[in-house]
């Protein structure tokens, strides 16, 4: 990737001197431009029904766990969700117009609970599927979106470059339905082979539209919310078999290191002040599920690097700032920092599959007195699917 940094660092080298303009951070235009050129051959779909994580092997452990919390979920989970009231959720088949969450918070909360009350019940039918394992969970799912698939739901969001908030929530929408169903895709996959042709259809006009929106000119064309994009690109990019947007994922995924610092800061992050820490952590609970599903993929994601950055750069960066927030002093920001992440759990929930995979001290010391942890769009119950069960949760 280093020819790709040197092409476009040298293009807009040039570009500066013939208009005398001096040196200045990265620009939108030039991380997008790297996006774009960014050579994914190598990367490619191995099984479309690999899921996240491995549903039977979790399954497996957890009729075996003792650990109390783990049991505490499989109780709930294993009384199951109601797929009548699921199919009684409004499909969102209109023009979908919201204000902006920093603009009037109030009343997107206010209508944006649609959205969360659908993600919720996509999370907890995967859930309850992943724990009892009869397929009616399964088929609830391929039932409520082929019921979406058939109105087309969320296709007709707005966008404006002034307005992006409909463009920015509806990605969570998809990628809360695009995980459910890749939880419990192998449950139906024969059976319900018609109707999943039906939904992928749609699932696939939605994350083409959707991800042809670059953003610009704003840095959303590549900061979290691309890698938000690139969540719903990698998981139905893997269960239909579509290389163009698995590689879009892919590409979104080696544009954070591309873009990252030496010491793995990303500047898009870094630059929101107050929010700065906030952000790092946003970009890499997404970064981080992207790497898992590459993972599932027989793609060595963690050890993937570009220009000397690895994605545990940008976890190190996102750890220590998270435990001790004044780091970002080191980085020019000097605002108090706002940390959504010490009342709301659903900003932590990365660190399940983090540290499952690593043993991270630092992510031990966030998950203290935390867990479980729950984000209804990203993935949902992250502590059942991923948490080790022998586990003695901290106290």
């Amino acid at each position: 990737m280093s020819h790709l940094r040197a092409f476009i660092s040298a293009f807009f080298a040039v570009a500066a001197a013939v208009t005398a303009q001096p040196a200045r951070a990265l620009t939108a235009e030039e991380a997008y431009a790297n996006f774009v050129l960014n050579d994914t051959s190598g990367y490619t779909v191995t099984d479309p029904l690999a899921g996240y994580f491995d549903v039977d092997g979790r399954r497996d452990a957890l009729s075996r766990t003792r650990d109390p919390m783990l049991l505490d979920w499989i109780d709930r989970h294993r009384m199951g969700e109601s797929c009548q009231a699921a199919m009684a959720l409004p499909v969102l088949d209109h023009t979908i117009i919201l204000p902006g969450f920093y603009v009037d918070n109030a009343s997107w909360r206010r209508m944006v609970e649609v959205f969360l009350a659908f993600e919720d019940t996509m999370s907890g039918l995967a859930a309850a599927e992943v724990v009892i394992g009869d397929g009616y969970h399964a088929n609830c799912i391929v039932d409520v979106l082929l019921n979406w698939a058939r109105a087309d739901a969320l296709l007709d969001f707005d966008y404006s470059t002034e307005d992006r908030q409909a463009w920015y929530t509806t990605e969570s929408t998809m990628f809360s339905a695009s995980l459910a169903l890749m939880a419990v895709r192998s449950a139906v996959a024969e059976s319900r082979a018609d109707d999943l042709g039906e939904v992928d259809a749609w699932l696939l006009e939605f994350a083409r539209l959707h991800s042809g929106i670059s953003g610009l000119p704003a840095t959303s064309c590549c900061n979290n919310h691309l890698y938000r994009r690139a969540v719903y690109a990698m998981s139905i990019g893997i269960m239909t078999e579509d290389e163009a947007l698995f590689g879009y994922a892919v590409r979104a995924f080696l544009g954070a290191l591309w873009q990252a610092e030496d010491d793995g800061h990303l500047p898009f992050e870094i630059i929101r002040g107050r929010r700065a820490v906030h952000y790092q952590n946003f970009a890499v609970m997404y970064l981080v599920m992207i790497a898992e599903m590459m993972e599932r993929q027989g793609i060595a994601a963690y050890e993937i690097e570009v220009d000397g950055v690895r994605l545990q750069h940008l976890i190190d960066v996102a750890l220590d700032m998270l435990l001790d927030p004044v780091l970002v002093q080191r980085y020019g920001v000097f605002d108090e920092q706002i940390l959504p992440h010490e009342g709301d759990g659903q900003f932590l929930v990365w660190l399940e599959p983090y540290f499952a995979r690593t043993g991270d001290p630092r992510a031990a010391v966030l998950m203290d007195g935390r867990r479980p942890f729950y984000n209804r769009s990203l993935g949902g119950y992250l502590s059942l699917y991923f948490m080790a069960p022998s586990d003695v949760p901290p106290s």
